[in-house]
């Protein structure tokens, strides 16, 4: 079992190396500006590396490796949080469910990516909804999940890791929020100058909660040597 906290470092640090490494090949432009041939911060949504094709009409040969990542970073949060419910003194149930139910939204947005195809515009139309759903719900779930946590760990015992959950915890509903913006502004009415701030916003996110997600692995791996739970 203490195995488990290396596959959930893997999980997510493969997620991290191949976001980047993609970043780097990326050559498809953005919806603004569509001739560049680099990925941009503030223009680019990590989406944009799962595309089939890219938004200046080349195809992108890479698209597949983002989509395991994904995939693998889904699971790894299921474990995750499998891990964290071993350290609630009840109810453990509660953040392993909520926190399965969150990697499988991943999951489920990853699968959309995979079904996406450029040849079959109507399975497009149907599938753009479900890739929203299947965020909004990771991010509920996740929500959920931490939230859930917060009741249930001893903040006299971890300090530390009653904080960080908390971060995690606010950090989802503010991509809860993104998203919301997102399909508001950008999808329904076509706010194209929008995609600058929530594009930017995104990675700011994305950042924190890899971060938080990493450094209450280490502060448990740490506990764990001690106390042997897992």
């Amino acid at each position: 079992m203490k195995n488990i906290f290396d596959i959930t470092f893997f999980a997510i640090i493969q997620f991290v190396f191949f976001t980047i490494i993609l970043m780097i090949l990326y050559q498809g432009g953005s919806l603004i500006h569509p001739q560049n041939d680099y990925f941009t911060l503030n223009e680019n949504f990590f989406s944009d590396l799962a595309r089939h094709n890219f938004y200046n009409g080349n195809k992108n040969l890479f698209n597949i490796f983002y989509k395991v990542s994904l995939t693998i970073y889904g699971m790894g949060i299921i474990l995750f949080f499998f891990i964290i419910s071993k350290f609630c003194t009840q109810k453990r149930y509660l953040p392993i469910i909520f926190g399965a139910l969150s990697g499988l939204g991943i999951i489920g947005h990853s699968i959309y990516w995979v079904v996406h195809t450029p040849e079959s515009d109507i399975l497009i139309q149907k599938f753009n909804n479900f890739s929203f759903i299947f965020a909004g719900l990771s991010f509920i779930f996740f929500f959920t999940a931490t939230l859930s946590l917060n009741f249930f760990i001893n903040r006299n015992v971890f300090p530390r890791l009653t904080n960080l959950l908390t971060i995690l915890n606010i950090n989802q509903l503010l991509f809860l929020f993104l998203l919301i913006y997102i399909k508001l502004y950008i999808i329904e009415i076509n706010k194209i100058e929008a995609i600058k701030y929530s594009a930017a916003i995104q990675k700011i996110l994305v950042s924190i909660q890899i971060i938080t997600e990493l450094s209450i692995l280490l502060i448990l791996k740490k506990i764990n040597t001690k106390i042997n739970i897992l």
